[in-house]
């Protein structure tokens, strides 16, 4: 019987005042650690956000990059057609086939075998 009346306080114990002392100390000391604890987390959220942005500013650089070499491709290859295009070179419809001197040589070498 004892042992159960210092387990179990009596009715009224919670109110009085070494008890309240306690509790407002624990109050404070688990305000305070909900503090620290909130105080981490903002780090942590800080920290995540950071992240995130420089991953975000990273893939829109080599977006940009991307970018940037594709342009430099097309630019490239444009100007390259623009060079081969030769504005006396004659153009041949669909069916006929160009006949060629170097094609002409060859079938007078064939044919002479």
């Amino acid at each position: 019987m004892h042992l159960v009346t210092e387990v179990i306080p009596k009715h009224g114990y919670y109110n009085s005042s070494p008890f309240r002392g306690e509790k407002e100390e624990a109050k404070g000391h688990m305000k305070m650690v909900m503090t620290e604890l909130e105080k981490i987390v903002d780090v942590m959220d800080v920290e995540e956000s950071a992240k995130r942005e420089e991953l975000i500013k990273k893939r829109r650089k080599v977006e940009r990059e991307r970018e940037d070499v594709e342009r430099e491709r097309k630019r490239i290859s444009d100007q390259a057609a623009a060079e081969l295009e030769l504005p006396s070179a004659p153009t041949f419809t669909p069916g006929e086939a160009p006949v060629f001197e170097v094609a002409k040589s060859f079938e007078g070498e064939k044919q002479g075998l």
